[in-house]
C-alpha cells in the first residue's frame, strides 16, 4: 500500500522535475528575445571583432560547465 504512494509521488515529482525544465528553457528563450529586440547586436561578425579570444574561450567554458550542472 506504501509503495504505491512512493511510486505516485515519485512520478508527480518527476513530472514536476520535468516542467521545472522546460520552463527555464522557456523563459530563457523568451529572455533571449527580449533582450535581442531592445538591445539588437548588428552583425555577429561584429560581436565576434568586439570579443578576443580569451572572452570566447571564457564562455565556451562557462556553458559547459553550466551544462554539466544541469
Amino acid at each position: 500500500m506504501h509503495i504505491k504512494y512512493v511510486s505516485c509521488f515519485l512520478f508527480l515529482l518527476f513530472i514536476l522535475w520535468v516542467f521545472a525544465i522546460l520552463a527555464i528553457r522557456v523563459l530563457g528563450l523568451l529572455l533571449v528575445l527580449i533582450e535581442g529586440f531592445f538591445f539588437p547586436i548588428p552583425s555577429i561578425a561584429g560581436l565576434m571583432e568586439t570579443l578576443s579570444e580569451q572572452d570566447i574561450n571564457n564562455i565556451v567554458i562557462s556553458s559547459s560547465n553550466l551544462c554539466l550542472l544541469l
